[in-house]
């Protein structure tokens, strides 16, 4: 695999996450301010966003204007890119702090050829953005939800993952 388009940041520390159990559930503390948050646009990314084929995105890494600038740009130079939004709405479970708000949710579906969440990110979407729907839990209940994800935005798919039960497509 080639190096090329690989950014070093001697100015910023590496990113990083304590992950803890809480409840049978992991918990994380993402630290800001990491090399990734400064993300800069360069030359070289253009020329490989018009090469791709598939883009992944996610929620985390715009958190900070430097880089949600320069991951937008590379999506507007790869449109015929297929463009994966994998959620991972992640809030510092000790602070508290959001890694992700309803601009950056939208912003992120409205470009997404596919989206994939998880049960409770696609809750979270759909509250966080204000689109109304039931709360049933069930399986019907969810695909409903992804039903109207997939009304708002034109995403091809939505991928549900439900950890330990069945994926819903």
């Amino acid at each position: 695999m080639s190096t090329r388009y690989v950014g070093k940041d001697p100015s910023h520390p590496t990113g990083l996450v304590s992950v803890f159990m809480r409840n049978g559930e992991p918990g994380y503390q993402i630290e800001a301010g990491a090399a990734w948050d400064y993300m800069t646009d360069r030359p070289a990314l253009k020329e490989l966003a018009g090469q791709c084929d598939a883009v992944c995105i996610g929620s985390l890494a715009q958190r900070s204007p430097v880089s949600r600038d320069t991951i937008r740009a590379f999506l507007q130079n790869a449109p015929q890119a297929i463009s994966l939004y994998d959620v991972n709405l992640r809030r510092n479970t000790l602070t508290g702090e959001a890694g992700y708000s309803a601009e950056i949710v939208a912003y992120s579906c409205q470009t997404a050829t596919v989206i994939k969440a998880n049960q409770s990110e696609l809750f979270a979407i759909l509250d966080l953005l204000g689109i109304d729907c039931p709360a049933d839990r069930t399986l019907n209940g969810i695909r409903r939800r992804m039903e109207l994800l997939l009304a708002h935005f034109p995403a091809q798919a939505i991928v549900v993952t439900r950890g330990a039960e069945e994926l819903l497509f």
